[in-house]
């Protein structure tokens, strides 16, 4: 598709004719494309780094030329109105067969997106156990555990049919914010490390504050801001109950820190 649409031109001229606007939500979005860069680092296999950056950047680079080729075929405004640009644009560029091949990529990343998200819920919990944050279970258990709770949840909110409902919405971009401003954090408590050097501080300092900014700017230019925002208050409020629960939990009954 995309060496389809750079070698071929367009058959309409689709220049606009009262000029473009892109809005500061829009233009601070584009850092949500690069969430799941800490599974990188949280990985447990080693020499993986100097691969994924080159993966990284190959993947930016594509969406940089797809986004140009899209803008070439469809007018932004058109695009901006869809809730399916990605598919419009390649049915611009190569007619039915650009729709169905567009349809195999977004069935293969939305695969991808799923697994990629119970890895990243397991080791957080696994983490998060580690630091007597929340119940802790011999071996991996509690990983798998997370896993299969992760899965039976979603499937019970798809038979109440979330799927469909509008709020669906509000909890996948507030949950995409809450994971923005948990990277910011890391970034930040890594820069204020005192045995980090003052190159890694400055790059902590530098993305924590970006990413915090930007975590902001959404969250209140957003169509659904304040639903938005109560969504990320009372989820921050649970997950803070739960790690303040356990801790004082385990030290009422110390028997609950040998959970096997």
């Amino acid at each position: 598709l995309l060496i389809s649409g750079l070698l071929s031109a367009p058959a309409t001229d689709i220049t606009p004719q009262g000029g473009e606007h892109v809005s500061l939500a829009s233009a601070a979005g584009a850092l949500l494309l690069f969430l799941g860069f800490d599974l990188i680092i949280n990985s447990e296999q080693k020499n993986k780094l100097i691969p994924a950056i080159v993966a990284i950047s190959t993947i930016f680079m594509l969406f940089v030329l797809w986004g140009a080729v899209s803008r070439t075929y469809v007018p932004t405004t058109s695009l901006t109105e869809s809730t399916l640009p990605h598919l419009k644009a390649a049915r611009a560029v190569m007619g039915q067969n650009g729709r169905l091949l567009m349809g195999i990529v977004v069935i293969c990343g939305a695969t991808a997106t799923v697994n990629g998200l119970f890895i990243y819920m397991g080791q957080t919990v696994r983490n998060l156990a580690v630091h007597e944050l929340l119940p802790s279970f011999g071996g991996d258990t509690l990983q798998r555990l997370a896993g299969i709770l992760m899965a039976v949840t979603i499937g019970i909110l798809m038979m109440t049919g979330l799927a469909g409902d509008p709020k669906l919405t509000v909890y996948y971009r507030g949950a995409l914010l809450l994971w923005l401003l948990l990277l910011a954090v890391r970034c930040l408590a890594m820069a204020c490390q005192p045995t980090v050097s003052k190159h890694f501080s400055i790059l902590g300092l530098a993305a924590g504050c970006t990413m915090g900014i930007t975590s902001i700017i959404i969250w209140f230019t957003a169509e659904y801001r304040w639903d938005l925002i109560v969504f990320s208050l009372l989820v921050y409020a649970g997950g803070l109950l739960l790690v303040m629960v356990w801790p004082a939990m385990v030290k009422l009954f110390p028997k609950l820190k040998k959970i096997n």
